[in-house]
């Protein structure tokens, strides 16, 4: 669950690529009453916010699989889409916000609680089909609908089309109409986040991560 957490990022506070979805959890619990989303979101213009967002965070490599979205993006211009990374060095068209500074954990919250659609990876990387990223139990805390390219790791948590929707992997096309059936069906949107959620809760939240740990500790020793 923290797999990626380095002595670097806890040091220097620059969680741009790995945030864990238990210091958003503990951080919005004690402190989500004392910030204005709107004035976080400034730099996104009024019009994102009427049908809400398609949402990525992430580095602009070829794991990520960026490239796809910002493919959709240029073919679905009626959609809009929010992009939080680093040094993306292309074409922006008018319908995408790339947000490339430091995001601080209140940012973080409101952009993933006003998002419509949450986008992980997808990319055909074999790193993708043996781990699970921290933007899947961010997506799943918040409730919201999420894509990723088709993963076992991920097989072993959700199920398709229930609690998440898979793409084929670097194929850009399938990930448009993926992304356009979300859209289009807030019922769905709304259920396959309701199921995230359950899932988060009942198998990876902090508290069921720490007493299932202490449980084992116990079991072999004098805890």
């Amino acid at each position: 669950f923290f797999k990626q957490k380095t002595a670097y990022e806890i040091s220097t506070r620059d969680w741009s690529s790995d945030v864990c979805s238990s210091d958003l959890l503990q951080m919005l619990e004690e402190k989500a009453s004392s910030f204005d989303e709107r004035k976080l979101l400034k730099d996104i213009p009024a019009k994102f916010f009427e049908k809400g967002y398609i949402f990525f965070r992430g580095k602009p490599n070829s794991e990520s699989g960026l490239e796809n979205l910002m493919e959709v993006a240029n073919q679905y211009r009626d959609y809009r889409f929010v992009i939080a990374s680093p040094g993306l060095d292309t074409h922006i068209p008018e319908n995408v916000v790339v947000l490339s500074g430091w995001l601080d954990w209140q940012s973080l919250n409101a952009l993933y609680r006003n998002a419509a659609v949450v986008i992980g990876q997808t990319s055909s990387a074999k790193r993708i089909s043996r781990t699970i990223a921290h933007k899947v139990y961010e997506a799943a805390y918040f409730g919201k609908a999420y894509i990723s390219a088709k993963s076992p790791a991920l097989l072993e948590l959700f199920e398709n089309e229930v609690s998440i929707l898979f793409c084929r992997p670097d194929d850009y096309k399938d990930l448009g109409l993926k992304i356009e059936f979300l859209m289009e069906n807030s019922k769905l949107r709304e259920s396959m986040g309701a199921s995230m959620l359950e899932k988060y809760e009942k198998f990876v939240s902090q508290e069921i991560i720490a007493s299932t740990v202490l449980k084992r500790l116990r079991e072999v020793g004098d805890f």
